[in-house]
């Protein structure tokens, strides 16, 4: 066994502050993550006894068998390390500079166009730079489904099943193993679990401001990661398509593709479910031969979502709202029909209502949607506006923190005692009326306090994964036996 030379039970005990402070850093380098807080909290326990007079030989002992257990476990999951191998993608050949700024640097920004291979492979580099023996890779994706097939995609390169050193946890659902290095979860998930001051961030992103964020990280290293995109070719239509004229010009992009383009599957982005059906059922009137029609939405079932990723005969068209923008890769997409369109998050402080607008996406998502056809061979992106239209859009998506409910925000803050909201650096920093309601609300659904503080009934709501209104009215039903009737 390979213990910490400082930690060892044959030498004598320490008896000084500076000797305490130097096996508190040690304990930081050596021993599991899930150990570090209760051995941390056992030397200082140790160290305030120091100037009792008793005998503190046994206390140092059982300290120091601790440590030793924690060491040996930490080194025999470093032993289980899987094999790694890189495909030939852009982020591979930048492998050994991605790895030795993550190991020098708290906070690394990788920019990389899609399909330069930032999801799958930033993971395996970070288990190369050290990472993962003594805690856990977290890897975040926005989506439930995305996270799931993340994870598979990796576990399948590291040769590995699914739930081993490879897992992923969403809401309600948890396929992870102690024996897993890498964890995919959803943001909530991650947020619940941030306890760790030696965290490293790794940023990656093709459609966000770098210089902002390296600006905000005290200049943070920015790596730039071209992407494996074949050329994708933009056709732009006339006067923009009105809403009872939009599904029909979605049909004749399709039968455009079927006369005139070679095989491939197609991905149309629409703004919702309801979107979604009407181009379904006018989709299914054209009769368009050999084709199967496809949905894909966030409210899907896992198994119904999985359903892009089954083999299939003909061409497959897949409606699907921006669930399919990012990090989740919908394999054979040749072409890609967008009508600039989504559905975007926002709270009003005077009506108090988050609504779901139908806004026109920024020039950052229509690249990240006109990518996800170039990725296998060179694609065609259909858009249903003009080029002038796409100049006079945003660069960036406004970030959620400026748009949405501050209560559930503030909540979780106050729970994992990160200070208040109003003194947090926030890279975009939220209006301080929607601070000031999000406070409001928690004081009215008693949360929290005049001052500020949570309560006791607030620790309870934050345990619940659903917004704190939600979760006040599940309480309360449940007080009042009427919880069931509640849920349906």
């Amino acid at each position: 066994m390979s213990h910490i030379d400082s930690f060892d039970s044959t030498s004598n005990a320490p008896n000084t502050s500076v000797q305490i402070d130097r096996l508190t850093l040690e304990l930081v380098q050596r021993v599991l993550s899930t150990d570090l807080f209760s051995l941390t909290r056992s030397l200082r326990t140790f160290n305030s006894s120091r100037s009792e007079s008793k005998d503190n030989s046994k206390k140092w002992l059982q300290l120091c068998i601790a440590v030793a257990k924690s060491q040996d476990a930490a080194e025999a999951r470093r032993l289980r390390l899987p094999s790694i191998e890189y495909p030939d993608l852009p982020v591979s050949a930048r492998a050994e500079e991605i790895r030795l700024q993550i190991e020098n640097n708290q906070v690394v920004i990788i920019a990389g166009e899609t399909g330069s291979g930032k999801t799958t492979q930033i993971p395996k580099i970070c288990l190369q730079a050290g990472r993962g023996v003594r805690g856990l890779i977290g890897h975040t994706q926005p989506r439930r489904i995305a996270a799931r097939t993340v994870a598979e995609r990796i576990a399948q390169e590291l040769k590995s099943p699914l739930g081993d050193a490879v897992g992923y946890q969403v809401r309600f659902s948890d396929q992870t193993s102690p024996n897993s290095f890498i964890k995919l979860m959803t943001d909530g998930i991650l947020l619940a679990e941030i306890q760790r001051s030696e965290l490293k961030l790794i940023i990656t992103s093709a459609t966000i401001d770098i210089e902002k964020f390296s600006t905000h990280f005290d200049k943070a290293p920015v790596i730039e990661v071209s992407g494996r995109t074949f050329p994708v070719e933009i056709i732009y239509s006339g006067p923009d398509i009105v809403e009872r004229d939009r599904n029909q010009a979605i049909v004749d992009c399709l039968e455009d593709i079927e006369q005139n383009q070679k095989p491939g599957d197609v991905l149309v982005f629409l703004s919702g479910e309801r979107e979604i059906r009407e181009a379904s059922l006018a989709l299914r009137r054209a009769q368009l031969s050999h084709t199967e029609i496809v949905p894909l939405y966030a409210r899907l079932s896992l198994a119904e979502q999985s359903k892009i990723f089954s083999p299939h005969k003909g061409r497959r068209v897949i409606l699907s709202t921006n669930v399919a923008e990012t990090s989740l890769t919908v394999p054979g997409i040749r072409y890609v029909i967008d009508t600039g369109r989504a559905r975007v998050s926002r709270y009003s402080f005077r009506t108090k209502v988050q609504r779901l607008p139908i806004e026109s996406i920024s020039q950052a998502s229509a690249n990240q949607r006109a990518g996800r056809c170039g990725r296998v061979a060179d694609g065609v992106c259909y858009r249903l506006y003009q080029a002038e239209d796409f100049e006079a859009r945003p660069a960036f998506t406004d970030p959620e923190i400026v748009r949405t409910n501050l209560g559930s925000v503030i909540l979780q803050m106050l729970h994992l005692r990160i200070g208040d909201i109003r003194d947090f650096p926030f890279i975009d920093p939220p209006d301080s009326r929607l601070i000031s309601d999000g406070y409001k609300l928690l004081e009215e659904l008693q949360a929290v306090n005049s001052a500020g503080k949570m309560t006791p009934l607030g620790k309870k709501l934050v345990s619940l994964p659903v917004d704190p209104r939600l979760a006040r009215m599940i309480l309360e039903s449940s007080n009042n036996g009427s919880l069931n009737e509640l849920i349906v």
